[in-house]
This record gives structure tokens, sequence and C-alpha cells, in this order.
């Protein structure tokens, strides 16, 4: 081990609670599941009344340089020592590494390490391919045993364990992979469709491209939601102009930071943010003849409020524009 490397590593209480953190950066729905010893870690990823989530079995290590001389001076590594990655049916299987250096996961194919039995085994990948992806976000390469290993940010760790298979399968598609920045992946991009290679390339796009927009917009607004202030960590990016209207876009412009209740009325066209900024409640919804007193609390409070929190970078404010649009595309007011 290099003389400065150990101050890079995380001890496995750290590595637990940051491999959660990471899952949890994605934005998806994420369920810590009981540990029978202290690895593997393992999640339920996603779910919703239409499909069942994903049972997640992780296996992690520190990926670090380590072999001083004997080893080649690109060549980085985990231990895989006491705890052999094993297989569970149900349950699908990840072996990975955290660089703290790179600040980037590693991983490697599990259908080919899973029961390994040689004596303190040890997993490799180049320095170059970390480079690559703490610089663009995801790159991969392969090894001279033929698998692949692939390299990725932090906030791409759900999207991995979610794709696993299919990344570790396509060697020849994999090996140049790259997760761009949010510019060349812009919906408006003309040459987006020129550069989606696969299914699994186009899901880590768009999972680049969530955790962007949704990190840019609770930046700006110092993580508080637009409408009450409430922060918690349970604050969510929204688009204004949504993602499926023509012209919308992951501009910070076009984006609010709500909490979840807020976010979820605002999508469902119950409540509204006016050019002005301006929360409005739908009329619809007040004409309603079942809410109680206090879902009309709830609308006088929030009707002809003023946005309590709104970014001090003009270029980071909603714009007015877009707000108008966002009106016009969930139908505010016919």
């Amino acid at each position: 081990m290099a003389p400065d490397e150990s101050s890079r590593l995380l001890s496995p209480r750290r590595l637990h609670e940051w491999v959660e953190k990471s899952l949890v950066a994605s934005g998806l729905p994420i369920t810590a599941l009981p540990q029978e010893t202290s690895k593997p870690f393992r999640y339920a990823i996603g779910g919703n009344r239409l499909a069942e989530p994903a049972l997640i079995r992780i296996y992690a290590w520190n990926a670090t340089h380590g072999g001083g001389q004997v080893r080649a001076p690109d060549e980085f590594r985990i231990q895989l020592t006491t705890y052999l990655p094993a297989p569970r049916a149900g349950e699908v299987l990840i072996i990975i590494g955290w660089s703290e250096q790179h600040r980037v996961f590693v991983g490697w194919d599990p259908t080919i390490h899973d029961h390994r039995d040689s004596y303190s085994p040890s997993l490799q990948v180049r320095e170059e391919v970390m480079n690559r992806a703490a610089e663009r976000g995801f790159a991969a390469g392969t090894r001279a045993s033929g698998d692949v290993v692939v390299a990725f940010r932090p906030q791409l760790l759900a999207a991995y364990c979610l794709n696993v298979r299919e990344l570790h399968e396509s060697q020849e598609s994999v090996s140049e992979w790259t997760t761009p920045t949010r510019d060349a992946v812009s919906a408006t991009s003309p040459d987006v469709e020129e550069r989606v290679r696969s299914t699994v390339e186009r899901r880590l796009k768009l999972a680049f491209r969530a955790w962007d927009f949704s990190h840019r917009i609770r930046t700006a607004y110092q993580h508080r939601c637009a409408i009450c202030g409430l922060g918690l960590d349970l604050i969510e990016g929204a688009h204004i102009v949504p993602v499926a209207w023509p012209g919308s876009s992951d501009e910070t412009d076009n984006g609010l930071a709500l909490c979840r209740n807020h976010h979820a009325a605002y999508d469902r066209g119950i409540i509204s943010v006016s050019p002005e900024y301006e929360v409005q409640v739908s009329n619809d919804v007040r004409g309603r003849d079942y809410l109680n007193a206090l879902d009309r609390t709830w609308i006088d409070d929030l009707d002809g409020r003023l946005l309590r929190v709104i970014p001090a970078a003009g270029r980071e404010r909603p714009s007015p524009q877009n707000l108008a649009i966002g009106r016009q595309a969930r139908r505010w007011g016919s």
C-alpha cells in the first residue's frame, strides 16, 4: 500500500454509509433490508403498485493501489477478504470498490467473480478507467481476462445496480461508453440519438440527467422548498415545463425546489405558480364538496402567497416564460 493511501480508505461503517448515501442520491425509492452479517449490504430499489422493487446484494471494498512496487503503478484493486461474494436467488449480486482518491465506484462482473475461493483474491482496474469516469461520469474497459470493468460517479450507483447484467455482457459496445455532461445530453441537442447506442446507455444518461437537474435545483434553493421553506432532506427538483412537453429543458430556470407534498400537488395541477411567483390553488380543488376543515386551512394558507425561497442569482430564478408555459402544459385554468 502506498504511504499515504491509508488516509484514503473508508472504514467498513463509513463505506456502508457512503454506499447508502450514493443510492439515495439517485432519487429512486431506496429501502435498506436486514443484514445477516456486516457484508453484503442489502437494499430494495424502486418499486410501485405496478412493479416489484429490485432486491440488491452489494459487496463493497476500498479500491486501492496496494502491492507496493510489485504492482503496476496504474493498477488499482479490491481485496476480497473475509466475505466472498455469494449470489442468492431473487437478489441481484453487485461487486464494487470505492476509490476515495478518484471519487468513483468500480464494478466487476458478478457472474464471473462470485464464490471466489483462491487465497486472498483481488480484482483489478486500470487507473485511466477511473480517471475517465471521474471526468465524464461513466467509463468502462476490458481486462486481460476478458471481463468488463465499469467505473462511475456515486450518483449512478442505483442505475448501475439496475443494469449490471447488461453492462457486463456487452464488452465491445461498453468499452468506450461515457456519461456526457448535461449540455451534451440536452433534449434539444440534434445529435443525441446518434450517440445513443443501447438501451442501457440511454438509461444511464437519463439517470445522470435526473440527478444533475435535481442537484442543481436543490443547491440553488439552499435545499429548501420554494413554497413552504421546509428542508429536512425532503426536497426534490421539479420541472416547471414538464419533461415531455416540447421545448422543455434541464436548465436551472426551468426548475423549482419543492418538498414532496408540494411537488406532488404541483405536478397534479392542484397548485400552480404564476409568472409573478404567486402560489395559486386550483378553483376546481376549491369547489370540491368533500374537503374538511384541515384541507380548507391548507388551501387558504397557500392561495395568493408569494414563493418563500427564490434563488439570488438571476439565471437560477424560475423563468416567468417557463412558468407561463408550465401552466399551459398542465391546463391551468381550463
